[in-house]
């Protein structure tokens, strides 16, 4: 599973932000701890969501300008320590948050840079406590397995296939 940098709120959604574990907003930079939910696999993980503080998160009618999510997935959160992140890669995923006008600032402008670097720092020790999914919005997001079905050879109790039932499979 591999979460894009910065997410178009065009396409199938990820995220689900009437689902937050916490949300705090640091110099101007909106940070929300929520859940990614692959497109592919419906799999969640926990991730932090970072926004501009000034924009509108949702779309209302007649608005232009509105937040647009860049993500840092749980499973990536040790690329943004300061023991052992890549300080060049972190820089460049600013430089292209700030490029893209997704976080407030100017690219390259280490000023801008720091405050963004310090909101993530700010909040990436509540990112590893995140719980799993909660179950009202996995179900609601098919993310949530109920059950296994298991396949056997009757004649040998050899295992002919093995699936995890969502509730994507179930008819209602």
């Amino acid at each position: 599973m591999k979460a894009p940098g910065i997410l178009s709120l065009d396409r199938a959604p990820v995220l689900d932000l009437e689902h937050i574990h916490f949300q705090h907003v640091h110099r101007g930079i909106r940070i929300i701890g929520t859940w990614y939910m692959d497109p592919h696999t419906r799999q969640s993980e926990p991730c932090l969501v970072l926004m501009d503080a000034a924009k509108p998160i949702q779309r209302r009618a007649g608005a232009r300008d509105r937040a647009k999510p860049c993500i840092i997935l749980q499973r990536d959160m040790w690329k943004w320590t300061v023991e052992l992140g890549d300080t060049q890669q972190q820089a460049f995923n600013i430089f292209q948050w700030t490029a893209t006008g997704a976080l407030p600032g100017t690219p390259g402008n280490m000023p801008d840079v720091f405050r963004i670097f310090d909101a993530i720092q700010s909040r990436l020790r509540d990112l590893w406590s995140m719980p799993p999914l909660p179950p009202k919005a996995a179900i609601k997001h098919s993310a949530m397995p109920i059950g296994d079905v298991t396949i056997t050879e009757r004649e040998t109790g050899k295992t002919i296939q093995q699936i995890e039932v969502v509730a994507s499979h179930v008819r209602h």
